[in-house]
């Protein structure tokens, strides 16, 4: 519940101004004033907005998961389905190997994007000026002593990325913590997520990059043919 004077303090404009912005929501079914506390509520409108939005990352995970798990169980790696918001990366899902020396999945946690795989690679799926507008200072938060600082030393990874096809962080996030992504393209040709494969760091080795690479590429892609 929020009333006409919080809005204000919120949005830093006067009451009437509030006012006339939520009485609009209301005229729009976004908002619902209550009738003893005079206090407003979430309308129907935006709460179909968040069940579509449930929905579709329901549905998301129960396409992915069973391709997830045959590429976990193939590369004996941890693998993510991941989502970026802005300039950070959403893990929606986990699947985990079943070996001792393993990553944990690491299902709800957000990351810097320019500082791990699958951020890096669904940065590459938009437009330079869209990275520009995300990282307006050429200068970047450091993770760690491998993450990129720079703008323009990202923009020539992304470029990199798009010409073939998969990112490679090696302990950017977290020390410990390296992966190889693939960005999940639907059926409308827009990036819907990625998939990562969270590899230790310790045995990480770039000579199996390669295919690694080809095996995550080729599950993001049947992953990808089954959104609509």
């Amino acid at each position: 519940m929020i009333r006409v004077s919080d809005a204000a303090q919120i949005l830093g404009v006067g009451a009437s101004t509030a006012h006339r912005l939520l009485t609009a929501l209301q005229h729009r079914g976004f908002a619902i004033q209550d009738d003893l506390t005079r206090a407003y509520r979430a309308g129907p409108a935006l709460q179909q907005v968040g069940l579509a939005v449930y929905t579709g990352l329901r549905d998301l995970r129960n396409q992915a998961e069973p391709i997830m798990e045959d590429l976990c169980q193939k590369t004996g790696e941890t693998v993510h389905l991941v989502q970026i918001r802005g300039a950070e990366v959403w893990v929606l899902f986990g699947v985990e190997p079943d070996r001792a020396l393993r990553i944990g999945q690491r299902t709800g946690m957000r990351m810097p994007a320019h500082a791990t795989s699958v951020g890096k690679v669904l940065l590459a799926c938009l437009s330079p000026e869209r990275v520009r507008q995300l990282y307006p200072q050429q200068r970047l938060p450091i993770e760690t002593k491998t993450t990129i600082d720079n703008r323009a030393e990202l923009e020539e990874e992304l470029e990199q990325i798009r010409q073939r096809g998969y990112a490679v962080a090696v302990g950017e996030v977290e020390d410990e913590v390296s992966g190889i992504a693939a960005a999940i393209i639907g059926q409308s040709g827009w990036a819907r997520g990625a998939l990562s494969l969270t590899i230790p760091t310790s045995r990480f080795d770039r000579a199996a990059v390669p295919d690694l690479a080809r095996q995550l590429l080729k599950a993001a892609k049947e992953l990808g043919a089954l959104l609509p």
